[in-house]
Parts: C-alpha cells; structure tokens; sequence
C-alpha cells in the first residue's frame, strides 16, 4: 500500500491472505500472503517486483520475523502480429456476429436490470465485427498466451457474449446459456477458416513468421520472466478440489 504513490499507474497489485493464523488472540507462528503482480511492460513489472519484495523484507524486519517467498509463475504480454491479425478479422466478417433470438435477448435484458443496468440492452454489441483498428487491446485481461506468442506467432479472437464485465455471475450465466455456445462456434469458424487459408498460402505464412522474426529476432532465446518453475497446475487442481467440496 505504501508503494502505491511510486509506482507506474498502470501497475496491478492484487493479493489475499491465505494463512492468517488460527485466532484473533494469538499471534501466528506464520501467515502466507498470495501475490499478483501486473502490468504490460515486462520491464516495469520486475522493478514492482523488487518493490513488492523489499516491502516484505522491511515487514518482516518491522516485526522481528523472516520471510520466504517462491514464484508461482510469470507470464509475458501478448506480442502482436499483424499480419495474421488481419488475415483472421477477414474471415471472421465471413462468419459474422452473435445473432440472438428473442428469448435469447430478453434473458440478457433481464439479467442486465439485475445488475442494475437501466435502458435496452444495445444488441449491436453482438451482432457487428468490429473492425480491427477500432478494437481496444489495452484491455487488463491477463492469461498465459503471451508465452505462447514469445516463440511462435499467435492472435487472438474474441467475440461478444455480455454487454456486462466479465468477474460476475451474471456473465458466467450468460456464457453458460446457448449466447455463450454461439459466441463459441463463431470464434472457432473463424479460426478454422484462417488455418484453411494458411494451408493454402504458404506464402502467407512465411509473411507471418517474417514479421514475427523480425519484432522478436531469428536469434531470440526464451527465458522465464521469473524464475524457472514448471507451470502450477498442482496448484489450480488443488483449488479446485477443495472448491467442489
């Protein structure tokens, strides 16, 4: 909390506690404290890191105790190819938008004045392919594919399937409705699409990985952002074990 005044503003610190002690009355022999640490720039974010661990190191000196931490994984941003981009935004104006039916709409309209959303839901969201250049990807989604693009070229598609943000039930329970199955098959034609047209056009290939080679380098070597764990799905399992019970 103390660094918040001294770090980048785009920096994203989330935590919680997942080991506070056993009473209110009695000191913990221990406590455990899960870390995120965010941000695009993969520069900015180690130097948060080091932030992040010296705050721990003053905490436990503070408090006449030590401190160990372990990395659970660090991610790269997503590297950008334009190339394959637009070869995908072609063919997923082929496919099209999510069409809705009327009780389609009038679930999501519902589950809109539940959130509290006054007015008509703008259906359009759904329904047009916006055009690539007017698509934000300075968005705060984070997940692992940006390793992925470090050592071979990728793009992403996404289509709509809530007007509403995402971290709510009411976005899950639209995802699980058919709107969710829909949004699902158009994203997966348009990427079936874009694999037929690079079967048949080597050359476009070749285009992609020369744009990729020369963003990243031919000599590039990928190392870990920190650390050199293996992926933590023993840890995700667990969680998701103690979840269903």
């Amino acid at each position: 909390n103390l660094n918040r005044e001294h770090i980048h503003p785009d920096c994203r610190m989330h935590y919680i506690i997942t080991n506070g002690g056993e009473a209110p009355n009695i000191v913990p022999d221990k406590a455990q404290v899960y870390y995120y640490l965010r941000h695009p720039n993969p520069t900015i974010l180690k130097d948060l890191l080091k932030r992040t661990l010296a705050a721990a190191e003053g905490a436990a000196m503070g408090t006449g105790t030590t401190v160990k931490y372990s990395y659970v994984s660090g991610t790269y941003p997503v590297l950008r190819n334009d190339h394959l981009a637009y070869m995908a935004q072609r063919n997923f104006e082929k496919v099209g938008g999510v069409m809705l039916t009327d009780e389609e709409k009038a679930y999501v309209n519902e589950l809109c004045r539940n959130a509290g959303e006054k007015g008509e839901v703008d259906f359009s969201k759904f329904e047009k392919v916006l055009p690539l250049k007017e698509y934000s990807i300075g968005g705060g989604g984070s997940d692992d594919t940006g390793d992925v693009s470090q050592v071979v070229p990728l793009c992403r598609v996404q289509t709509c399937v809530s007007p509403l943000t995402s971290h709510t039930w009411h976005f899950a329970s639209i995802s699980g409705t058919t709107i969710g199955t829909k949004a699902m098959l158009n994203a997966a034609k348009t990427i079936y699409l874009t694999f037929i047209e690079l079967y048949k056009n080597p050359k476009e290939l070749k285009k992609i990985r020369e744009e990729w080679e020369s963003v990243q380098g031919k000599d590039y070597k990928h190392q870990c952002l920190v650390g050199n764990e293996p992926p933590a799905l023993e840890y995700f399992y667990n969680k998701a074990k103690k979840s269903q019970k």
